[in-house]
């Protein structure tokens, strides 16, 4: 796909994006962003809040708990000048895996919390929008993705973001919504 046209697609499905209530502007900006000022417990809290879509569960308490309890680590990773693929792999299995018992949708977005320009956000649309456009075929995707396999992700994910000229948060947008295009094509997609 050339960057014209990646660039469209990515404008196209974007606008699909549906979030009435202006949760990126009042939960997910203000509190990841500067990424290079560390984050507090408040942060943590309107970001988990803001990836839940609700009040936290009682498992999501608990999981902010641990979070706010590891919180220099997180800091301390979100201040690294690089990262590897090893500091990727060290941090997922030493801090997310120890916040988030299972799943990796959540255990990514400790990740991203950390790194949010480096590592994105995942969930089943954001894969299957990914296999779909690097193999045509529309997969059935669950939960049970490998840091291997996020890693691959990764790769490709942050590639669009340089090609599109998009910002990360814009692809992250449209590949959600083409994702959830393809697992039901008959939704009706209506512009705002």
């Amino acid at each position: 796909m050339n960057k014209l046209k990646l660039c469209e697609f990515i404008k196209f499905w974007s606008q699909f994006y549906n979030d009435p209530k202006n949760l990126d502007r009042k939960y997910y900006f203000p509190h990841i962003f500067p990424i290079n000022r560390s984050l507090n417990p408040n942060d943590l809290e309107k970001l988990f809040e803001w990836k839940n879509g609700m009040p936290l569960s009682g498992n999501k308490k608990k999981a902010l708990k641990l979070a706010i309890k590891r919180l220099d680590e997180i800091n301390n990773f979100r201040r690294l000048d690089r990262i590897s693929k090893k500091d990727i792999k060290l941090f997922f299995k030493f801090v997310s895996e120890n916040i988030i018992r299972s799943g990796i949708v959540w255990r990514i977005f400790v990740l991203h919390i950390a790194r949010p320009k480096e590592l994105p956000m995942i969930d089943r649309f954001n894969f299957k929008a990914i296999e779909f456009l690097k193999t045509h075929k529309n997969k059935q995707i669950n939960n049970s993705q490998s840091i291997e396999e996020y890693l691959q992700f990764k790769k490709t994910f942050n590639n669009l973001v340089v090609k599109s000229s998009q910002n990360y948060r814009e692809v992250d947008k449209a590949l959600m919504v083409f994702g959830q295009f393809l697992d039901n094509p008959s939704k009706i997609l209506r512009c705002k």
